[in-house]
């Protein structure tokens, strides 16, 4: 191809998947320096949603404010540990089903 002869021992490079190889390469740079950055946000667990969400199971009821602070954190906060996401979850999906109420 192209009039070119393949030299023993060195690769060939196909010229026509070049630039596609090439756009690859710098896509894959892309999303790698895009998850480093993603994965320096630190992790912390709050002691207070430890505790909101469990009143809140143990007692049946969660305040309209509760709500809204879960809410927003589960939502807007990078920092929060799996566990307090789970737990939130787990809080809003019990409103869902009835098994906890929401009071002013």
């Amino acid at each position: 191809m192209w009039g070119l002869r393949p030299q023993p021992g060195v690769p060939t490079l196909n010229p026509v998947l070049t630039p596609v190889a090439i756009a690859i390469h710098k896509f894959l740079k892309i999303v790698t320096n895009t998850n480093l950055m993603l994965s320096v946000v630190p992790i912390n667990d709050h002691p207070q949603i430890q505790r909101l969400t469990r009143h809140a199971i143990e007692q049946g009821a969660l305040t309209r404010r509760d709500h809204l602070w879960l809410t927003s954190a589960i939502l807007s906060d990078p920092t929060l540990s799996p566990l307090d996401r789970t737990q939130i979850n787990h809080v809003l999906d019990l409103i869902r089903r009835g098994r906890v109420r929401l009071v002013n």
